[in-house]
């Protein structure tokens, strides 16, 4: 019975937190934007200098602030589909 009354909180909360994704949006904008305005610049970089899916990793540089808790929120989501079965979301 406690288990039920888990599960259901936490789907309730998995789809608030899904509430948060927006279909056909531009993820990273705000480092996507700040990568094609400095291109050509001479300024320094503590961002990523491409858009690829572990570049942060890879480079050890960062995702501008903004796009950074985007990218948080969208690991918990996946993570909290995975852990409740949904894999085809």
């Amino acid at each position: 019975l406690q288990t039920t009354k888990l599960d259901e909180r936490y789907q309730t909360d998995l789809k608030m937190a899904m509430t948060k994704l927006e279909p056909k949006r531009i993820y990273w904008e705000k480092t996507c934007h700040f990568l094609k305005s400095s291109y050509n610049a001479n300024i320094p970089n503590p961002y990523i200098t491409c858009l690829d899916f572990d570049a942060a990793h890879k480079q050890k540089r960062r995702l501008c602030d903004t796009d950074e808790q985007e990218e948080n929120d969208l690991l918990q989501i996946v993570f909290s589909l995975l852990r409740v079965g949904e894999y085809s979301k």
